[in-house]
């Protein structure tokens, strides 16, 4: 795991668009995965507002009004 570490280390000052590379790879797959698996994508979604409602309505001192 730290010759891993220490090789993408390397690679990003190396190599700048590595990083950029690897990034749009992960996006791209991460996007084809969602777009395959529907019902996924909506269950995942589901989750995040759910867990997000909860977070605000256990802090409301945390709460921004847009006006």
């Amino acid at each position: 795991m730290l010759a891993n570490a220490g090789f993408n280390l390397f690679a990003v000052f190396r190599y700048p668009g590595y990083e950029a590379a690897q990034r749009k790879d992960a996006q791209s797959e991460i996007q084809d995965y969602l777009a395959a698996n529907p019902a996924f994508a909506s269950q995942m979604f589901s989750v995040g507002v759910s867990a997000g409602a909860e977070i605000l309505k256990n802090n409301p001192g945390n709460c921004v009004v847009v006006k």
